[in-house]
């Protein structure tokens, strides 16, 4: 017997897919920077602080710490929208929870691949 599962066609994406987005969307390294401090905006941070050690050289060591109050995620928010590449999460509810109501100003879903732009 045919199993209709069978016949349907799901979209699968090899790892590089992820690197693409990352090194074509975000065009430069101050970009890939701005769309991770967005996503601490968009989590409703007061306070962003952004730590660069050995940026610029070709120490090994070399990294960018940033460290905000926002509200984190739930395992529901990493699984249904952190984990959907474009996810329409934002367009949805165009503002942050309560207290600040702020409007999101992270829109197309991709924030999260600027860190490839920034790594090795």
């Amino acid at each position: 017997m045919n199993n209709p599962e069978e016949n349907i066609l799901k979209w699968r994406f090899d790892v590089s897919t992820f690197r693409l987005i990352g090194r074509e969307l975000i065009t430069d390294r101050i970009t890939a920077l701005f769309e991770l401090v967005k996503n601490c905006y968009d989590a409703n941070a007061q306070n962003v602080n952004v730590e660069f050690y050995n940026v610029g050289t070709k120490n090994p060591n070399s990294k960018i710490i940033i460290r905000d109050d926002g509200l984190g995620m739930t395992l529901s928010d990493i699984k249904d929208k952190w984990m959907v590449v474009g996810t329409a999460s934002k367009r949805k509810e165009l503002y942050s929870p309560e207290p600040y109501k702020r409007r999101y100003v992270g829109e197309k879903g991709i924030g999260r691949f600027a860190v490839d732009k920034l790594g090795k």
